[in-house]
């Protein structure tokens, strides 16, 4: 039995790790997150928190997107490997 991960399936975990521990650093250097964000504030509020660092937060967003799209392959690789046993 084969059991060693599919190059692709490796690269792209390590990639979706990279990609958590520079979101937390930039977390730990910034203060800004998206907790905040999940929860209903009046307009005004909520305009206020998106405001407060919003070079931080694009760049946090746009990590989560490329996050999610990677931990989905992740995903997809690693059930049609484990399919194909």
């Amino acid at each position: 039995m084969n059991t060693q991960a599919h190059p692709a399936l490796a690269a792209l975990s390590a990639l979706a790790a990279l990609l958590v521990c520079a979101m937390l650093a930039l977390y730990l250097a910034t203060g800004v997150g998206q907790d905040a964000l999940q929860f209903v504030h009046p307009p005004a509020a909520y305009a206020a928190l998106l405001l407060q660092a919003p070079g931080a937060l694009r760049a946090l967003l746009g990590l989560d997107n490329l996050f999610l799209t990677t931990y989905t392959a992740v995903f997809v690789l690693l059930a049609r490997q484990l399919h194909a046993r």
